[in-house]
């Protein structure tokens, strides 16, 4: 009787327990969420986060609207092609005094209606802007069937001087 009871509480505590431990909620939380998503849908979903939370020049609101677009965006890409190997990448990490969020999928051009069109392109107009508002720069290209999409922001002078 007690067995049944004792996986279920594993289960409630791998379903909410982050897998990304960054010590950044915004982080942990999205990117433990996509990759929890990401195995119900059998896509494949590599993170490679190498940030530490008091070197983040970036507000956790507008983080998140960064984050949750950019993993938003590729997960509905991935979701559009047909085929058993669909594949979400996330990397984080530093570089030339700044911070790069960086995403790679799967991506097959579609014909996307005007009406669709409609509601599609906020979410990076958004992350361009926040990526302004700190002096950074938003880019996304296509190479060899993924979309990557990247997002620049230099280290503040007061995260600098810790080092």
């Amino acid at each position: 009787m007690i067995n049944p009871y004792i996986k279920e509480s594993i289960d409630v505590l791998e379903a909410s327990y982050n897998l990304i431990n960054t010590g950044n909620l915004v982080i942990d939380s999205f990117v433990s969420n996509y990759i929890a998503i990401a195995k119900e849908q059998n896509i494949e979903f590599i993170s490679d986060i190498r940030v530490q939370n008091y070197r983040i020049p970036i507000k956790d609101f507008d983080l998140c609207v960064i984050i949750g677009n950019m993993l938003e965006n590729s997960l509905h890409a991935v979701n559009e092609i047909n085929s058993n190997n669909k594949l979400i990448e996330i990397h984080m990490y530093y570089a030339n005094e700044m911070m790069v969020i960086n995403t790679k999928n799967n991506y097959v051009s579609n014909n996307h209606s005007k009406d669709d069109a409609l509601y599609h392109g906020y979410g990076l107009q958004n992350i361009d802007i926040i990526t302004q508002k700190y002096n950074g720069t938003f880019t996304t290209f296509i190479e060899d069937d993924y979309y990557y999409a990247v997002c620049s922001v230099p280290l503040t002078e007061a995260i600098l001087q810790l080092f």
